[in-house]
């Protein structure tokens, strides 16, 4: 029972890790796209945050701009690929 349990809550957290992705995207094709930035990594240390601008760079990888979502956050490659990873193995598996 508990094995069971664990196999379902296991594949319960690959499916939410579908959302993530989902929800940018209908949040960039419907162009609800201005946040306000704000920064406690750059506001305490002063130092440019790895995530900063990761929005814009998604809105331009939604939009086709791939060449200039690597120049704005390399980082949202990277987070692409940590949410499609589990989403790909819950599909095969």
């Amino acid at each position: 029972m508990i094995l069971n349990f664990s196999s379902q809550l296991s594949k319960y957290r690959n499916v939410l890790n579908l959302f993530v992705p989902l929800f940018i995207f209908l949040y960039v094709f419907f162009e609800g796209s201005y946040l306000p930035h704000f920064c406690l990594f750059e506001e305490v240390l002063k130092i440019k945050c790895s995530f900063c601008n990761l929005t814009n760079s998604f809105e331009e990888l939604f939009k086709g701009n791939f060449i200039s979502a690597f120049q704005i956050n390399l980082m949202s490659y990277v987070v692409i690929l940590f949410f499609m990873f589990p989403l790909v193995h819950f599909l095969i598996c």
